[in-house]
C-alpha cells in the first residue's frame, strides 16, 4: 500500500508514494527541500486525509517552519494544531551538558502526543543534529520509532 506524499510529480515517480508502514529517510544539503518535503508530507495527510501529523525539529523552530505553512496550503493558524503538531528538539546555545546523553525525554513526548493526537505521520527534521549529540542515537530512534511511537497506536506511513 502506498501513502502520497502530496507532491504529485513524486508520488508519480513513487508509482503512488511511499511505502505504508516503512521508514524513509531524506538526505540532502541546505536549501535542497527536506523540510519542504516533509512539510508538504504533513500537510497531504492532515488537511487531505484526515491524518494528524507530528514533525520534530533540530534546527529551525516551529514558529519558522509554521510561517510557511499558508503559503502551502495549510490550515489556518487556528486550525493546525487540531492537525499539526510540533516538537522543538533545539538545544537552547547555552546548554551545558554533563553526564551521557538521553533522549528519553523527547521519545515521552513524542509517544504522548503520538497518543492524545491520533498521530499517523511522522517528520524528523534535521535529525542530523541530534546525531551529533549522541553516540548511541541509533538504538534511541529505533525506540522512538519502532517500540513506542510504533506500537499499536501509531500507524508509521513513512
Amino acid at each position: 500500500m502506498m501513502i502520497a506524499s502530496g507532491i504529485v510529480g513524486l508520488d508519480a515517480v513513487l508509482n503512488g508514494g511511499f511505502l505504508t508502514g516503512r521508514t524513509t529517510v531524506v538526505s540532502g544539503g541546505t536549501g535542497s527541500g527536506k523540510t519542504v518535503l516533509a512539510s508538504q508530507f504533513l500537510r497531504t495527510g492532515a488537511v487531505d486525509h484526515g491524518e494528524p501529523g507530528l514533525m520534530i525539529l533540530f534546527e529551525e523552530s516551529p514558529a519558522t517552519v509554521a510561517a510557511h505553512f499558508p503559503g502551502g496550503g495549510w490550515p489556518p493558524a487556528g486550525e493546525q494544531h487540531a492537525a499539526l503538531h510540533f516538537i522543538d528538539g533545539r538545544l537552547p546555545e547555552d546548554t551545558v551538558q554533563s553526564g551521557t546523553f538521553d533522549v528519553g525525554g523527547l521519545i515521552a513526548i513524542a509517544t504522548s502526543l503520538a497518543k492524545t493526537h491520533g498521530v499517523k505521520r511522522l517528520a524528523i527534521d534535521g535529525i542530523e543534529q541530534l546525531f551529533a549529540q549522541a553516540n548511541r542515537f541509533r538504538g534511541d530512534f529505533d525506540q522512538l520509532v519502532i517500540r513506542d511511537i510504533g506500537d499499536g497506536f501509531f500507524q508509521r506511513h513513512v
